[in-house]
């Protein structure tokens, strides 16, 4: 992306509120978008719609928050150096989006930075390069030495050869009372949450709108949002387009309460840990759950619970016993909950916004990470469902692209 693109998008995204609110229905009428999916996604679009006052029905099979939402680490970042221009801009947007709804909102976000390192195996030697490179697009990072992070995060104790980056502007989002807020606040404005109901099938109408097929009733709406995270892939080709995922499992582990410990976000190669606002320390792993065939056995079906607490149980201590390597002070946390989260991602790594190749009534917001980008991206696709104006700065991340998987 040229340097003069770039600012076309920053001045395009700024000025997305003066876009004209233009919306299609029938006569006397109010248009009717069903949004499919609970999650922080599904929860920001149906916000942003029902802020324009159109009908909202949110249709969810399991809960707010119940898959991959509710087993998020929700760190709020620009991502890597390594990533395509165009997405780097929309994360980084996506943040300054989320400071914007903190104004609006009682949203459970913190902004106190945060700490990475790499060791040897894990790309210690391409750091330095993609610190440069996000400090060239404007993000500010720097690298940090052993006393540095240390200064950072007290009692932080790590091995000689790795290297460390300081992001301060980076924060944490507590995904699942995120989205149970959101959805509080489009109730109140007068949209409906239906849980539990599944959807089987959609379906595009001549006369326009689209038919969603559920395990116990039909109903019509104008246009339809999939939200569904992986479950995005199984409705999409119900409609007739293909969007390929690469589904990825990861283990969060949630502490009982403890007295103020970090004070920022930790980011290792085997752990990275946060702590909310209510004291509990969220864990997670960067490499998914181990291998082997009891994890394989699992892991079948993609579920969220392990098959009883005392695995869930196993599974937190066993980060928590990673952790106290890097921070000692965490060996005394008592596990609360463990939980797998399955991370919606299209094949490419990049999200996938906008409307089916073809249509106008089926809206697509598949993506990873769901908490950095769902502020922006629900307000951006209620302007393009109701304004029916193409948003720039999704440019590159239409569904279309899979068209030929």
């Amino acid at each position: 992306m040229r340097r003069r693109d770039f600012l076309s998008l920053l001045a395009a995204s700024s000025a997305c509120s003066l876009l004209p609110k233009r919306v299609r229905a029938a006569a006397g009428s109010r248009p009717h978008v069903v949004v499919i999916g609970a999650g922080t996604v599904g929860a920001s679009c149906a916000w942003h719609l029902a802020l324009r006052g159109v009908k909202v029905t949110v249709l969810e099979a399991s809960g707010p928050a119940a898959q991959a939402s509710g087993h998020t680490f929700g760190w709020l970042n620009a991502g890597d150096g390594l990533q395509p221009l165009g997405y780097h801009v929309l994360r980084t947007l996506a943040l300054g989006e989320h400071r914007r709804l903190a104004a609006q909102l009682p949203m459970p976000v913190r902004w106190n930075g945060s700490l990475e390192w790499r060791d040897a195996a894990h790309g210690a030697d391409t750091l330095a390069a993609e610190v440069l490179r996000m400090r060239e697009r404007g993000t500010e990072m720097h690298l940090l030495d052993a006393a540095g992070a240390v200064a950072i995060q007290p009692g932080l104790q790590l091995a000689a050869n790795v290297e460390l980056a300081w992001a301060a502007h980076d924060g944490a989002l507590d995904g699942p009372a995120a989205t149970r807020l959101l959805f509080e606040r489009a109730q109140s404005l007068g949209a409906e949450v239906r849980i539990p109901v599944r959807v089987n099938a959609l379906e595009s109408q001549r006369g326009g709108g689209v038919r969603i097929k559920t395990g116990g009733d039909t109903l019509s709406a104008d246009r339809v949002v999939i939200a569904a995270g992986t479950g995005a892939t199984a409705l999409a080709e119900t409609a007739g387009f293909a969007l390929p995922q690469k589904t990825k499992a990861g283990i969060i582990a949630l502490t009982e309460p403890m007295a103020p410990l970090l004070r920022t976000v930790l980011y290792g190669p085997d752990v990275h840990l946060l702590q909310r606002s209510d004291g509990r320390i969220l864990l997670g792993e960067r490499d998914g759950p181990p291998a082997g065939p009891a994890h394989a056995g699992r892991l079948a079906g993609e579920p969220n619970a392990f098959p009883d607490p005392a695995i869930a149980r196993q599974q937190g201590e066993r980060l928590v016993a990673r952790a106290s390597r890097h921070l000692p002070a965490i060996a005394a946390a008592k596990i609360a909950d463990a939980g797998i989260g399955w991370r919606p991602m299209p094949a490419d790594g990049l999200p996938a916004i906008g409307f089916a190749p073809g249509s106008t009534a089926v809206y697509t917001a598949v993506m990873h990470s769901g908490a950095t980008l769902s502020a922006l991206v629900g307000r951006l696709a209620a302007i393009e469902i109701l304004d029916e104006t193409p948003v720039e700065l999704l440019a590159d991340f239409r569904p279309g692209r899979f068209a030929s998987a």
